[in-house]
């Protein structure tokens, strides 16, 4: 409607009225307000009756007339620019009579309710032309969209976006359909404080922060290791990565955020029985100390079901207390068992790919990291035998051997492979006189072997299978108990939650699931362990225990 009274009006204006009189248009004085409001127009001096119409460009607003000749007219929330002309239009003869240059007021920033911006705290954005309707403004910091709360002409109250990443803030803010920047205020510098009493449990730590960005952005470091760590209620609450942590106390916790970095003198103590020092590059608890250091077979390809596993040799220094690849050894296929002779070989039965169910059997020497094939006892198809080394041989008893018609042959043999010449020899049969043959239910057994004045000692990774006792004469005895490690020839059994002196009889509570494999070395206690760390799940760790932990023991 509104473009045919224009278009009678220029009609009009070209061509005069019925009575050959022009029209005449009235330029009114430039005009400016504010969304939502009312403004005056003054417009005696054009000659119009009560039957007008106002336009905003192509917007049609409300109005009404004053006695004085004043029209009061609301600008409409419709605009969709700060600059429009008002019309008004005669309805009686569809002309234009009169025309102002309108513009929005332009918005400005003067200042903040404060000189640091806090993460959850609202503060005040203080100007003028704002808006009264929040759904009418915009406000970014950053380029990130701020949540508004409340909103007046002269003042925004606003929370901070989460994901701020620089100190330094600027506020943009959309009002009035203009846009006004101001970059002077700044973010918090983080504080971080350690709440009374505060320990590490259970592999983590709070401590009290204002300023952290509640998105957990930024990173944390515990001893200069980068930690996991998350932002909750005004807490930052840090899971403790690898480490040494010597004392088990955790001297220094830095927070690095937006540019800033908050370091914090820490002290906490760790009050549990054990501290994660390093992931494993997935080797098991099948590892072996030798020469001071840990050694064992890791798979390069994280035991990925939909990778084929590759082998390699790594070795856990305890100086640094990381585990680190040596030598150039791969092997890929499947690893049946390993056996550590005590001495300076880990024995190995496998399957190469591609060649199940046909073992291949050889040894790692761990001075030279070199692998040396041995030839296959009694069948290429030879498994689930019981296995372990002592003194100078590799002794094999028993197994299974798939037959070609696959079936399967259990037998009952005895050898032992000599260190020197590599060459099998049968043992007779009253050899190891009540060590177990491998049954038909369960198959052998791979033992964690453990050595103590002249004797060996074989449990068993299941509780509830006794430990068999080797003695230097090669006759077995059993133990109604699982070892659990052995130091300075001193054995100790674990009985549930109980550890125990063999010799002396001392015993401890040990507060906890006592690991399968504890090793002594370095003057540490060591064991691998899965699943028991929250900081890698599903993955095997090296653990390390605290100080002074046994000591009851001896």
């Amino acid at each position: 409607m509104k473009y045919v009274f224009l278009y009678l009006s220029l009609l009009l204006l070209s061509c005069g009225t019925d009575d050959g009189q022009t029209i005449t248009m009235t330029n009114l004085p430039n005009t400016s307000g504010l969304l939502g409001q009312r403004i005056s127009l003054d417009i005696a001096e054009v000659n119009f009756d009560s039957n007008i119409q106002v336009f905003f460009g192509n917007e049609q607003t409300s109005f009404f007339i004053q006695e004085s000749g004043v029209i009061n007219i609301l600008i409409p929330r419709s605009l969709d620019t700060a600059q429009k002309n008002i019309e008004v239009i005669d309805l009686n003869t569809n002309e234009t009579i009169a025309v102002s240059n309108f513009s929005l007021l332009s918005p400005s920033i003067s200042g903040y309710s404060t000189d640091q911006a806090i993460f959850g705290e609202p503060f005040e954005i203080f100007g003028e032309n704002f808006d009264i309707d929040i759904d009418d403004i915009i406000v970014e910091i950053n380029n990130e969209s701020a949540q508004i709360l409340e909103s007046s002409y002269n003042s925004i109250t606003v929370l901070l976006p989460s994901f701020i990443v620089e100190s330094h803030l600027n506020i943009e803010v959309t009002a009035q359909r203009q846009i006004v920047v101001d970059d002077q205020l700044d973010l918090l510098e983080p504080i971080l404080t350690i709440p009374d009493g505060t320990n590490v449990f259970y592999g983590e730590f709070a401590v009290q922060g204002i300023g952290l960005n509640p998105e957990s952005l930024g990173s944390v470091f515990v001893d200069d290791v980068e930690a996991r760590f998350y932002v909750a209620n005004d807490f930052l609450v840090v899971d403790i990565p690898p480490g040494i942590y010597d004392d088990f106390t955790i001297q220094e916790l830095r927070y690095e955020y937006a540019g800033f970095v908050t370091v914090l003198d820490a002290e906490l103590s760790i009050v549990e029985n054990a501290i994660l020092v390093d992931q494993n590059p997935n080797v098991t608890e099948h590892s072996y100390v030798f020469d001071q250091d840990i050694y064992g077979l890791g798979n390069l390809n994280d035991f990925d079901d939909h990778l084929d596993p590759i082998y390699a040799l790594f070795k856990f220094e305890t100086d640094t207390e990381k585990w680190e690849r040596i030598g150039d050894w791969e092997f890929e296929g499947i690893i049946e068992f390993t056996v550590f002779d005590n001495i300076d070989r880990i024995y190995l039965q496998k399957t190469p790919l591609g060649s199940d169910p046909v073992y291949e059997w050889s040894f790692i020497d761990l001075n030279s990291f070199e692998e040396t094939l041995i030839e296959t006892p009694v069948s290429s198809t030879l498994y689930n035998s019981n296995v372990f080394a002592f003194q100078d041989g590799l002794f094999v008893l028993g197994g299974f051997i798939l037959t070609p018609d696959d079936t399967i042959d259990i037998q009952n043999f005895k050898l032992k492979l000599n260190r020197n010449t590599l060459e099998w020899e049968e043992l007779p049969s009253n050899a190891l006189e009540g060590f177990p043959l491998p049954e038909a239910q369960n198959g052998g057994n791979v033992f964690n072997p453990r050595h103590a004045d002249g004797k060996l000692f074989l449990s068993q990774f299941d509780s509830f299978n006794p430990t068999i006792i080797v003695n230097a004469d090669f006759s077995v005895e059993t133990l109604n108990q699982q070892v659990s490690f052995i130091i300075d020839n001193y054995v100790i059994v674990k009985s549930g939650n109980i550890l125990r002196n063999l010799q002396t009889g001392n015993q401890i509570d040990f507060n906890g699931t006592v690991p399968e494999s504890i090793k002594y070395v370095g003057g540490e206690f060591y064991y691998i362990s899965i699943n028991e760390f929250n900081y890698f799940s599903n993955e095997y760790l090296t653990a390390r225990f605290k100080p002074g932990i046994f000591n009851a023991l001896f």
